[in-house]
């Protein structure tokens, strides 16, 4: 997978109809997010059932798409601090943890204690 950029990363709070393309994805950015798809991050949006995800991101001349599909079971979405927030910042790690299927609040470090 290409290298993300040096920009924020942001997971959308609630699902979205993912059958969206790059005009749907970048318009709902503006709407729901009041940002700049071609400035201001990266952006990753989910199916309601959490098999889907599309991440979304303008890389210097055009708008980028990643699809990604659960062949088994759902991607470990993680829920808004508050309610009312619209989106979750997270960093490269975490955004490929989820792709990868790992819900990473449960990630230990190799060589960290345990909790029972």
């Amino acid at each position: 997978m290409r290298a993300l950029p040096a920009i924020p990363i942001y997971l959308a709070a609630g699902p979205t109809d993912i059958r969206a393309s790059f005009d749907r994805l970048s318009g709902a950015v503006r709407e729901h997010y009041g940002q700049d798809p071609m400035r201001d991050g990266v952006y990753v949006f989910y199916n309601r059932a959490g098999t889907h995800i599309k991440v979304l991101w303008y890389d210097r001349n055009g708008f980028l798409i990643l699809y990604k599909r659960m062949s088994r079971g759902r991607f470990p979405i993680p829920q808004p601090t508050l309610a009312t927030d619209r989106t979750i910042e997270m960093s490269e790690r975490e955004l490929l943890l989820i792709l990868d299927g790992i819900d990473h609040p449960r990630v230990v470090r190799a060589g960290s204690p345990r909790v029972a």
